[in-house]
């Protein structure tokens, strides 16, 4: 969601990730992130910190996703991510890594 509160992709789909065990929660985020089209998001929401599975997808999806946060903590957990077209820089935020812009 951006600052002036609209979204710049559609919302296509929600992960509770809250009832999911530790154990299957990446696997669970890597098949719904896959299975988004090019510029679609996915509203991830979670009963825990979701850190963990940002660095997931930074590790294994680099460069094709952005990930901004909605909610962060300590009760709720909520974030979107979108899937970003090929050749996009990976941002977070809105913000692009340093040395990129």
């Amino acid at each position: 969601m951006r600052e002036d509160g609209q979204d710049p992709t559609p919302i296509v789909g929600g992960l509770d990730l809250s009832p999911v065990p530790p154990w299957e929660r990446r696997r669970q985020l890597l098949e719904h992130f896959d299975g988004l089209g090019q510029g679609e998001t996915l509203r991830l929401t979670g009963g825990r910190e979701l850190e963990t599975l940002h660095q997931t997808l930074a590790a294994e999806r680099p460069g094709r996703f952005h990930w901004e946060w909605a909610e962060r903590g300590p009760e709720r957990w909520t974030a979107y991510v979108a899937r970003l077209p090929a050749g996009s820089l990976y941002t977070l935020g809105g913000l692009e890594p340093p040395g990129t812009a």
